[in-house]
């Protein structure tokens, strides 16, 4: 019984560094949205905007961004720093980027970042076309 032990103990107490030493290293990731910039109005009555984010460092194998329109996922995660947004409606809207690990979790998210999308007016959709020209 005792030679059992000295051959089991040795095992037993390795077991938490075996998984310590197999568990990825977590990555701290500066994410910020550098496109369009905080509180920026962009113009588009089509509602079309082009989101770029940074990351630093770059992200890691397995790693990804994905990008959140006022708190809602807007697609799967993805390698891609620059996602097209389409058909946005006029207002003000947050966006937010995270990155999500190889595992699943989020490993970091970027601060809020208000944009304002501007459109045409809708009761006066051909105002800019009948606007008096420049002198």
């Amino acid at each position: 019984m005792r030679s059992l032990l000295h051959l089991i103990a040795p095992a037993v107490l390795a077991l938490p560094m075996l998984a310590f030493a197999a568990a990825p290293e977590a990555r701290a990731y500066d994410v910020n949205i550098v496109s369009p910039a905080d509180l920026e109005t962009v113009f588009s009555d089509s509602g079309d905007v082009q989101v770029h984010a940074s990351v630093v460092p770059d992200l890691a194998a397995g790693d990804r961004l994905e990008l959140l329109v006022d708190g809602d996922s807007i697609g799967p995660p993805s390698p891609i720093l620059e996602i097209p947004l389409y058909g946005m409606t006029r207002g003000e809207h947050v966006l937010q980027a995270r990155v999500i690990d190889s595992t699943g979790n989020v490993a970091s998210t970027s601060p809020p970042s208000v944009v304002y999308i501007w459109q045409a007016s809708l009761r006066f959709p051909n105002r800019a076309s009948t606007a008096m020209p420049r002198r």
